[in-house]
């Protein structure tokens, strides 16, 4: 849902910061992306497929309230 409404959000985005690099948002949402499904199935075999999950949710909550909050 977050990666939904970064896509929706992008025009505006870019028009207020006015970016030497527009395209840096989408670039670093997708490394992150990358890198976290190489983390997390890692982390899922070692662990366990229930707290790599709850884990996950629990920082993208975070992530969410910070957003929102900003």
């Amino acid at each position: 849902m977050i990666v939904l409404i970064k896509s929706a959000t992008l025009p505006a985005i870019t028009k207020e910061f006015d970016w030497y690099f527009p395209n840096g948002i989408l670039v670093s949402n997708n490394v992150g992306l990358i890198t976290g499904s190489l983390f997390w199935g890692i982390i899922s075999d070692m662990f366990g497929r229930k707290w790599a999950f709850n884990i996950s949710l629990f920082i993208a909550s975070i992530f969410g309230i910070a957003a929102g909050a900003a």
